[in-house]
């Protein structure tokens, strides 16, 4: 990891393939467990925008 990649951003989402999302270790800077279960909660967020559903979430 370099400077310059620390905070770059990759798009979850790809022209021409409807409904095909992103999500995993390598889609975030960092890696591991921690940035692939945020990528796919950013997903699920994409997802429920796209649909007109409200994202709700809890916390235990």
């Amino acid at each position: 990891m370099t400077p310059q990649v620390v905070t770059l951003n990759m798009k979850k989402t790809l022209p021409g393939l409807d409904g095909f999302y992103m999500a995993g270790q390598w889609v975030q800077p960092g890696g591991g467990l921690p940035s692939g279960a945020m990528t796919g909660r950013y997903v699920i967020q994409m997802v429920c925008k796209r649909d007109g559903k409200r994202f709700v979430t809890m916390v235990p």
